[in-house]
């Protein structure tokens, strides 16, 4: 099974080097590992036309295992313009 995730958590990455810094391991289930990539800013193509999005994949040999393979897909979302948005409220 897998899963995909379109929301972004760039919590993880700090979570567990802030454990290794203070030399613990991060408690079981304390992290999503699968998060700790979505700290990383790749730069990704903003979509073309009308599109909400662009997909940006790649793919190559397992380094630790030949006969299996690795896929990377990544999704940008089109920016919009914030400077001219109106007041908004967050509640929690």
């Amino acid at each position: 099974m897998s899963t995909f995730s379109i929301d972004v958590d760039g919590a993880s990455y700090s979570n567990i080097r802030r454990f290794i810094n203070s030399g613990q391991l991060p408690p079981d289930g304390s992290v999503r590992i699968e998060e700790m990539i979505n700290y990383f800013s790749y730069r990704y193509p903003q979509p073309a036309g009308d599109a909400p999005f662009s997909i940006n994949t790649e793919y190559a040999v397992c380094p630790w295992n030949e006969k299996h393979q690795l896929v990377s897909i990544g999704l940008q979302g089109k920016k919009i313009a914030t400077e001219n948005l109106p007041a908004a409220n967050i509640v929690f």
